[in-house]
């Protein structure tokens, strides 16, 4: 017959348990921390963009990215011109949301650059357009600014209705309004799936974000 087993902790001095869940926390802390370091690692912020602050972000982002926090699925887009700080605010919501879960900054000309990369190496651009897809968060950066051919469109396309189907959430930034996106989407020639494109993107909610044009504000 077994002994009967002893809890090492009932020996224990009431000093020495509060010692000992003290060091608990205090790990838990530092796992949380690494967690935290790795995923904003992951996330491949830019160097500018590193110390953005959410508490110098606009209201409608401040309670979009506590929302993405706490599991919502909703879709943002930031407008405006030039310089007025939206890589900025978008970079600041992921910041913040990678303290529970994983998410990616890129532009969409990035993601078209990985796909063609692959051409000729063992990854293939099917790989690229999943992992982008499956994403738990995303920041697309600059949407317009990508080159709009026979070849991309379709690739657009599948990202952005692959995460609008998945309901994954998903924040873009742009300074053209809704006809100049649709106008540079159609130079490719196929107006059904460029308007396919636009009808997903602006289900999201759409934040102006305006002011000056900080990198002149700067110099």
């Amino acid at each position: 017959m077994l002994g009967h087993f002893k809890n090492p902790y009932d020996a224990m001095s009431e000093e020495e348990r509060s010692e000992r869940e003290r060091t608990i926390r205090e790990e838990e802390e530092q796992m949380r921390r690494r967690e935290y370091l790795r995923r904003l690692d992951y996330a491949r912020i830019p160097e500018r963009y590193k110390a953005a602050e959410l508490a110098d972000c606009l209201g409608e982002v401040q309670r979009y990215a506590q929302d993405v926090l706490d599991g919502g699925d909703g879709w943002m887009l930031l407008v405006g011109a030039n310089g007025r700080g939206k890589t900025h605010q978008a970079c600041a919501v992921l910041r913040h949301v990678a303290r529970k879960m994983r998410g990616r900054f890129c532009t969409m000309q990035g993601i078209l650059d990985e796909c063609k990369d692959t051409f000729g190496r063992p990854e293939s651009a099917e790989s690229v357009k999943r992992r982008y897809i499956s994403e738990p968060f995303l920041v697309i950066d600059d949407l317009g600014k990508e080159q709009a051919t026979e070849w991309s469109l379709p690739l657009i396309f599948a990202i952005i209705n692959g995460r609008y189907n998945r309901c994954k959430p998903t924040m873009f930034t742009t300074n053209m309004d809704a006809n100049g996106l649709l106008a540079h989407l159609v130079r490719s020639g196929e107006r059904t799936m460029a308007d396919s494109v636009l009808s997903r993107v602006l289900t999201a909610e759409r934040v102006a974000v305006e002011g000056v044009d900080r990198r002149r504000r700067h110099g």
